[in-house]
């Protein structure tokens, strides 16, 4: 089990990030959104089978992450400007059709 003394310390502007000892990086292809007043939970997950004969798809369901309103709206700016600076590096991320996601009922 590592000690407190086996946390790598990561510098990022103000802040200073240490590793938790259950830190671990997951792998997803999926993920599903739900929110509350009180909160947004997204839920990352694998796809693991695709059965195009019976419709059926198998995900793997690999973390959950629950985000205050405002941390959650922060984090989508991040990510949107997160996938602007990649286009601008190596060009527009192309969307199939079948996969856009159905737009919202609100």
């Amino acid at each position: 089990m590592p000690t407190p003394n086996d946390k790598q310390e990561i510098q990022a502007g103000d802040f200073s990030y240490v590793k938790d000892p259950l830190y671990r990086s997951v792998y997803a292809n999926n993920a599903m959104f739900g929110s509350t007043v009180f909160d947004f939970a997204m839920t990352f997950a694998e796809i693991l089978a695709v059965n195009p004969d019976e419709h059926k798809i198998v995900a793997e369901q690999k973390v959950r992450v629950v985000m205050s309103p405002l941390h959650f709206k922060l984090f989508s700016q991040v990510c949107a400007q997160n996938v602007k600076n990649f286009e601008e590096s190596f060009g527009t991320i192309p969307i199939p059709p079948e996969v856009k996601p159905e737009p919202s009922a609100t």
